[in-house]
């Protein structure tokens, strides 16, 4: 028996009174707009372990070392490649590392921009939308590109990988797009399943684009579930080999994830429980963004109230889905597709922490796409539609994008510098431990040790069970000369992780006038188990110095210097024991 025919999507239609080119170039510049000050930004949180002290990341060619490099985070292979390239490029930090993240997000705007276009021009929706395809995908690609809740996955550098996640994703839906449009082209198939997997290989997360693409093929393309594999099941098969490389990949990497301990959370059903009200969370935003947080540590739901209220509002929207599968198949798939985006890092399987914002990235443009056709039906159902009307209200969506522009341009200033961050995050979660932590590692890095201090006591106060707050509160109280206070600390910090580098550098400083021979020690296994802890390199080589081995700490200024070529004190340093070798003299850098 034969089987039913794919329906083919029509071709876009050039009877629009919009015009593609101009459509395009006004998104690429108002891309550009919203995030030009992003190159002002520094890196914070994991930028600073997983990209500026990350050994791996300083040959980008071959690529197997910066792909396989995650220093404590697990590695993402593509995304890590391009922050090899980076490093070698601009060096460990500076505004060049920004211009693929922005490169990245406005790619994604412009296929999002695409698949929107294709979509309102299938056979189901042309009828609707085809006459306004080109000005609604512009709508909404616009109005996600320049959205503040953007922010977190283009302006932080280390969360690249989802932005680069959420690019491949929508390349392969759209490559998808294109494959349906001409059946008897293989090449745009064989494009979107590449892309695909290149998106797993970014984040694990975009294993959702599969059952998003196949909820597409059926919902807009064909009658039945059986019309639609059997008509392209040699596309789907290829689709799902692309999950082999991520699965490999996790496999080897698998003690790293987090995801599989359940942190910051009380159990397994802790994480699921509380993902509802976080899910409203990201909603609002989506409407009204502010109040947005690096790092929200987001407390567990608790009560039952806490529970159920946020997760009947959600499922409300899935009962719509339901009643309208038979009659309205693409508005189901619109709802449905919004729950696969989020499901991996909002459902059952626990990631570090409850909240993230860069999470939303791709499951925005489905609430951004859902409100431009709602609007839009509103004016196709009001009793005046002239002209008229229908260019005031563009003349709104147009203020609106420019506001959210604008919104962008101020969030993106907050990572401007590790103290404003860190201060922004303690406003906004003055629960957080961890936050106050780091804002006490910025002070101390911009050797405001009074406010430092004050930052580390707060930080014990909410949590003095953190192997962070105990590392960061010593270094401080070490700067303070308070040494005593400092071991106690960075000791505790060292029992929780034995391998923590900068806890056995800053121990070995605090031991070094009482128990030289174990600071020593602390220094030679801070170096093993880093090997590119400039600290490390820095202390040893002055204690090879004042025991009179000076070929000895010239060889380890050298390597210091290549990993921190603009540190000064490894420069005069070198230069004092290179000045002794010469002289034949004892002294050594202090």
């Amino acid at each position: 028996m034969k089987s039913a025919a794919v329906s083919r999507p029509a071709k876009p239609s050039a009877s629009s009174k919009w015009s593609r080119r101009p459509a395009a170039v006004g998104l690429v510049l108002l891309v550009l707009s919203a995030f030009a000050n992003s190159f002002y930004g520094v890196p914070v949180w994991d930028d600073i372990e997983e990209i500026t002290r990350n050994e791996h990341l300083h040959e980008w060619w071959p690529p197997w070392q910066a792909m396989t490099g995650g220093k404590i985070l697990p590695p993402r292979p593509l995304p890590y490649w391009t922050f090899a390239v980076d490093y070698n490029l601009w060096g460990p930090s500076g505004p060049g590392w920004h211009l693929m993240n922005v490169g990245v997000h406005l790619l994604s705007a412009l296929f999002l921009f695409g698949i929107v276009r294709r979509a309102l021009l299938t056979p189901r929706l042309e009828p609707r939308y085809g006459n306004a395809a080109v000005g609604l995908a512009f709508f909404t690609a616009a109005l996600w590109a320049v959205h503040p809740l953007q922010t977190q996955a283009v302006t932080y550098i280390y969360q690249r990988m989802e932005s680069m996640a959420g690019m491949f994703c929508l390349a392969s839906l759209y490559c998808f797009q294109r494959a349906a449009a001409e059946p008897g082209e293989r090449r745009w198939g064989i494009l979107s399943a590449v892309a695909a997997a290149a998106g797993m290989l970014c984040k694990e997360s975009a294993v959702a684009v599969m059952p998003v693409i196949f909820l597409y093929d059926r919902c807009l393309l064909n009658d039945s579930f059986g019309q639609t594999i059997s008509g392209r099941w040699a596309y789907y098969v290829g689709l799902a080999l692309g999950c082999v490389p991520m699965f490999v990949f996790f496999a080897v990497n698998s003690a790293r994830y987090s995801e599989l301990r359940y942190p910051d959370t009380e159990g397994p059903w802790s994480y699921p429980l509380s993902q509802p009200g976080v899910i409203l969370r990201y909603l609002r935003l989506c409407f009204w963004p502010t109040g947005q947080c690096l790092d929200y540590k987001w407390k567990p739901a608790a009560s039952f109230v806490e529970i159920a209220v946020p997760a009947a509002l959600l499922i409300i929207p899935l009962v719509v889905a339901l009643r309208a599968y038979s009659r309205r198949p693409a508005l189901s798939w619109f709802i449905i597709a919004f729950y696969l985006l989020l499901g991996p890092t909002s459902s059952f399987l626990a990631v570090s922490d409850l909240a993230m914002e860069h999470r939303m990235y791709l499951p925005s443009a489905v609430v951004v796409g859902a409100v431009v056709l709602g609007v839009y039906e509103l004016l196709l159902r009001a009793d005046d539609v002239k002209m008229s009307r229908r260019a005031m209200v563009a003349g709104v969506g147009l203020c609106i994008v420019a506001g959210l522009a604008v919104g962008t341009h101020l969030r993106n200033r907050v990572y401007y510098s590790r103290i404003a961050m860190w201060s922004d995050v303690v406003a906004k979660a003055p629960h957080n431990a961890r936050a106050f932590g780091n804002l006490a590692s910025a002070y101390h890095r911009a050797e405001d040790y009074t406010a430092a201090m004050h930052a580390g006591k707060r930080a014990l106060e909410l949590n003095d069970n953190s192997r962070l707050v105990h590392l960061i509160y010593g270094s401080v109280t070490l700067r303070h000369g308070d040494r005593d206070t400092a071991v106690w600390h960075l000791a505790k910090a060292l029992e929780m992780d034995p391998n923590d580098s900068m806890a056995c550098v800053n121990l070995g400083v605090a031991l070094r006038p009482s128990d030289p021979e174990r600071a020593r020690s602390l220094f030679q296994h801070a170096l093993d188990v880093d090997g590119a802890c400039v600290e490390a390199l820095y202390n040893l080589a002055n204690d090879k110095a004042r025991r009179g081995d000076f070929l000895g700490a010239k060889l380890q200024f050298e390597q210091a210097i290549a990993l921190a070529p603009d540190d000064t004190r490894l420069q005069a340093g070198l230069a004092t024991v290179l000045d002794d070798l010469r002289q034949g003299g004892h002294s050594a850098p202090q």
